[in-house]
């Protein structure tokens, strides 16, 4: 188990995959959320993208920080944690950050440098609304800090609002933290041929029986009634249609 410390860990780090801050201390989520990459159907392309960099932070390569950007529901922070549970074998762990514990990234930081696992800083919904000072803070953690960012870390972020593009981002704020991050992937909102196939694929996992022709309407009329089609609300339909048939 020594020899494989890498892959184990040790404490609160060796039976758990992710974690908040809590009382300013890391704990671990007592509930995680166990989705699989296997249970996920399209946007290939762009969880590889993730999958590839964060392979590389297990195998001890330079990894880079990640900006998982686009529209609300695709599946941006469900793929991070999907990866985690993938590679949580492989000694990779997740910790949640909020905006509110970014004066404490720098402890952190210092808390998990020398840890033999290696960790994924995950801020999920990612904003420029308000409180732009601790927004420096990611920033310098980012690039630029005296500080070196541990070997063993990475930043992963998903925002609905920063574009994939620098040039495209609205402000400077945005451009400025849009460019720290060494690869950005962005999950766009799926036509209607996609949204339909996701709707099927999850219709087969829950082993949901109904007519295709129907389950597709159903679709549209969801997508219609919950601001737009997205993975998000293919698996609220499938969700609910399952409930009723049981």
């Amino acid at each position: 188990r020594l020899r494989q410390i890498g892959k184990f860990g040790y404490g609160i780090f060796a039976a758990n995959p992710m974690f908040v801050i809590r009382d300013e201390k890391i704990v671990p989520v007592k509930y995680p959320d166990r989705v699989k990459l296997s249970a996920l159907s399209g946007y290939e392309d762009e969880r590889q993208a993730v999958i590839a960099n964060t392979r590389a932070l297990l195998s001890g390569k330079h990894a880079q920080n990640v900006l998982l950007c686009g529209d609300a529901g695709t599946g941006k922070s469900t793929t991070v944690k999907a990866v985690v549970n993938e590679f949580f074998g492989e000694g990779l762990r997740l910790i949640r950050i909020t905006k509110n514990d970014l004066p404490m990234l720098p402890e952190i930081m210092e808390q998990i440098h020398d840890n033999p696992l290696k960790f994924i800083l995950f801020f999920d919904d990612l904003s420029l609304s308000a409180e732009e000072d601790s927004l420096g803070i990611l920033r310098a953690m980012l690039e630029g800090s005296v500080a070196a960012r541990p070997e063993n870390t990475v930043i992963y972020a998903a925002s609905n609002q920063i574009p994939e593009r620098i040039d495209d981002a609205s402000s400077p704020e945005q451009q400025a933290l849009a460019a720290r991050f060494g690869i950005r992937v962005c999950f766009r909102r799926p036509d209607r041929e996609a949204y339909l196939a996701f709707t099927h694929a999850l219709a087969a996992q829950y082993g949901l029986h109904m007519d295709p022709a129907a389950l597709e309407q159903a679709a549209e009329d969801f997508a219609a009634q919950s601001g737009g089609r997205s993975p998000r609300a293919a698996k609220q339909l499938i969700e609910q249609l399952s409930s009723r048939e049981e």
